[in-house]
């Protein structure tokens, strides 16, 4: 078998007289033989060898290395075009046999398009080579790329761009992950990264290949943080004392590990692999040298616990408990009725993709199904026991009232003899038989609390519930911050600790810390707080009420106003917490002066901590709103001569004054800018639709192109819906036999003040410059300020 050495030259025209291709491009070439030489020791026959040189461009030929030298000497080039598929099909075409190449070496100094790279993906499905150096050269880094190369990439790999190595890997051997630990992470992971990053440069996310990468790169990252976790020491978070679960708390490890070095590390842990397993998912990767980088972000980022396969086992099945009770007819039992949230969470549509990590964390937390209408719907009727045994043996197992599907209901008892069993229940009505990892205790609270807001449901039976409901949250345990990040708390408590946590402590805890206060936790659980704090109310808790019910809402606010695109958007939301609304119109009268104070809110970034004092400063409405003059209704007409108001009511008076006469607050100047002018609206209107507005139609306008003035919400006059109505009648007095043409063309003509004052004909003036004199006259008398709108 004969072994080759191919050096494979870019000739295309593109680097003809490049310089700096050539010039480095030479000095791979010395590296090429070296390479050669150092292979060839390593050979059991070194005779049975050959070394080719190729030069490539819309063709491949094979030339000697002396022609090699020479065209790099030259800087010469003539290749029509830049098609690594050549290389491949010269290959096939001049090599018989099992072709064994042991070296290739690729030069270039360009990119390929998707036509040529599927080509070449599809030439070299049954190529292989042993190793692979690519070079790629050129001044603009953004010209060269991993086009060229990839579809070559099949086992010992080194890609360089302008001679500095980029990455060195052998993609034909697995892996060896043992080889990286918590001491050498920091460098190892560069390695790992050229190797996920060329082994998976052109895998989906689907195949066998990239899942059983995704599930090593999991198991790499919980064994570095269990190496990083000491064993826990003994605490007394198991407490009412609030005092104590802090002290207590803070002496764990995980909390010193916050301010510790190894906390850093754990990050820089979750992040890097996150990155490379966002990269086997990535639909669309990049071909750049430098596409993945440990700060890069995917379109489709995989977010929490990266999960591309379901895999679920069947839960065992439990029978009904064999127990004679002494009154089963005292003994409720509600029926459940099939529901499977593995469809409705999880998949969701045949088209939408999978989700496993948000269904996790819901599972972590089923409180956030409290208002899921399916779940409600799927809580059937209410029987004795006596009667539910009988249900179980005489009948297909539907539902006599909904005629739905039901497996079996929860038997309400005192005692834990039927526990197994409703909990059986619930995995084959909600789960679909199978075996999930869910927070018990919050599941029954749910259940417990659509059946009391049911108006048929047995207050008694309700009751009875809620005893069970609290006794198995009792007995629930879970990690304190009731999830599964690798970040978040890892020690397991008692489900009421981890609610008193997430709703209050871990507030007390972090939400001042600059640099932790990411870990308050009712910044996840502000919606079902409420929810928390009543359980915490029947296990007797001790719960400043006040103070949860003011952070939370804080919480809330911040992220509402977090969904709003841009500022004005989050500054129309709270000023109309503020002002009373009319027909849509946020008008000069305040309803609320207490919801002033949370303007504030727009001073807090949902990614930076929230402080507590923000509300406590003063807030000024005019840095956030712009108030229009409340003027009184002022008796001008329509001048049909220019479909504009009179600008001069008589002799010697202006529009201006009557307008600033008609003020209801003492003004000492005309500001333009706090004029709802109605009448250019209208003419606005016309001229944008090219028709006269309905009633409707010119309100709506008024108020879309209103309701800003710059990065200030508008606040309009109480009576402005008045107002609008009065201009509007107006107008369709004088437009009665009057065209949408004939309208529009006499608005223009009579645009400068000059021209509507010589078409109202209300005052013979000499000449344009006393008319302009009039004009200026009236602004002085009313100071006017030209701002613009």
């Amino acid at each position: 078998m004969v072994n080759y050495f191919i050096y494979a030259k870019d000739y295309s025209a593109s680097t003809d007289g490049a310089a700096f291709y050539h010039e480095n491009g030479l000095k791979t070439l010395e590296q090429f033989k070296n390479d050669v030489i150092k292979i060839s020791s390593e050979l059991k026959d070194p005779d049975s060898s050959r070394i080719i040189y190729l030069h490539w461009g819309h063709e491949c030929v094979e030339v000697d290395e002396r022609t090699t030298v020479k065209t790099y000497k030259d800087r010469y080039a003539k290749g029509n075009n830049t098609l690594p598929e050549t290389i491949i099909e010269w290959i096939k075409r001049n090599i018989q046999g099992k072709i064994q190449i042991k070296l290739l070496y690729i030069i270039t100094d360009g990119q390929i398009g998707t036509n040529s790279l599927n080509k070449c993906l599809k030439l070299n499905e049954n190529v292989d080579y042993e190793k692979i150096v690519f070079h790629a050269f050129h001044l603009n880094v953004n010209s060269i790329d991993l086009t060229v190369a990839t579809s070559f990439l099949k086992a010992h790999c080194l890609i360089y761009r302008n001679y500095e190595l980029f990455d060195e890997t052998d993609i034909s051997q697995e892996f060896d992950y043992s080889k990286i630990n918590v001491n050498n992470f920091s460098s190892e992971k560069e390695s790992l990264k050229s190797y996920i990053k060329l082994k998976y440069i052109n895998s989906t996310k689907s195949s066998a290949t990239a899942l059983n990468e995704i599930d090593k790169l999991k198991r790499l990252r919980n064994e570095l943080f269990q190496h990083l976790s000491h064993s826990e020491n003994y605490t007394k978070l198991e407490t009412k004392d609030k005092d104590l679960f802090i002290r207590e708390f803070i002496s764990t490890n995980w909390f010193k590990n916050l301010t510790n070095p190894s906390y850093d590390l754990r990050i820089d842990i979750e992040k890097s692999i996150s990155t490379l397993i966002n990269y086997i998912v990535c639909d669309k990767k990049s071909y750049a040298f430098d596409a993945l980088k440990f700060e890069t972000t995917f379109s489709n980022e995989v977010s929490e616990e990266p999960i591309v396969d379901v895999n679920l086992t069947t839960d065992q099945e439990i029978d009904f408990p064999d127990i004679i009770l002494d009154d089963e007819k005292g003994i409720p039992v509600i029926l459940c009725t099939e529901l499977n949230l593995l469809d409705k969470l999880i998949f969701r549509t045949p088209e939408s993709k999978a989700s496993f990590s948000k269904f996790n964390s819901l599972m972590g937390c089923p409180l956030f199904l409290l208002n899921d209408s399916d779940l409600n719907e799927s809580i059937g009727y209410f029987y004795t026991l006596n009667v539910y045994k009988q249900l179980l043996e005489h009948t297909t197992k539907t539902e006599p009232r909904t005629r739905r599907p039901f497996h079996g209901g929860l038997v309400l008892v005192d005692t834990e003899d039927f526990d197994r069993y409703n909990d059986y229940i619930l995995s084959a009505t909600y789960f679909n038989f199978k075996k999930v990892k869910y927070n018990v205790g919050l599941f029954y609270f749910v259940l417990w609390k659509i059946c009391e807001k049911k108006q048929w449901m047995d207050k008694n039976v309700v009751e009875q519930f809620k005893k069970y409901m609290l006794r198995r949250i009792s007995t629930t345990r879970c990690k304190i911050g009731l999830s599964s990040l690798p970040l978040d708390p890892q020690m397991y408590t008692s489900l009421p600790t981890a609610l008193w946590y997430c709703v209050e402590l871990s507030s007390n805890i972090f939400k001042d810390d600059p640099q932790h206060f990411a870990q308050e936790r009712l910044r996840m659980f502000y919606g079902v707080a409420h929810a928390m704090t009543e359980m915490l109310e029947y296990l007797k808790y001790d719960l400043d009420l006040g103070s949860i019910a003011r952070r939370r809402d804080l919480i809330r606010r911040v992220m509402i106003l977090k969904t709003l695109p841009t500022r004005r958007d989050k500054v129309l939301y709270l000023v109309q917490k503020i002002f009373k609304t009319e027909d849509g119109f946020l008008v000069s009268k305040i309803e609320n002066q207490a919801n002033v104070k949370n303007l504030n809110y727009l001073k807090l970034n949902h990614k930076s901590m929230l402080s507590d004092q923000i509300l406590s400063e003063e807030v000024s409405l005019n840095d956030y709103v712009h108030l229009f003059h409340e003027i009184d209704s002022v008796k001008v007409q329509i001048c049909r001569d220019t479909f504009r108001p009179f600008f001069m009511i008589d002799q010697n008076t202006s529009f201006y004054s009557e307008i600033f006469k008609k003020a209801r607050q003492a003004i000492d100047k005309l500001e333009f800018s706090r004029i709802l002018s109605y009448y250019n609206l209208y003419l606005h209107f016309v001229k944008d639709n090219n028709k006269f507005p309905t009633f409707e139609e010119y309100r709506a306008y008024i108020l879309r192109k209103k309701t800003f003035t710059k990065d200030l919400v508008n606040i309009f006059p109480v009576e402005v819906s008045k107002h609008i109505e009065k201009v509007f009648l107006g107008y369709e007095s004088v437009i009665k036999d009057v065209s949408v043409n004939e309208f529009i063309e006499v608005c223009n003509k009579n645009v400068r003040r000059v021209d509507r004052i010589k078409s109202e004909n209300k005052r013979e003036f000499k000449s344009d410059e006393d008319i302009c004199k009039f004009i200026s006259k009236e602004e002085c008398k009313v100071k006017l300020h030209k701002d613009k709108q």
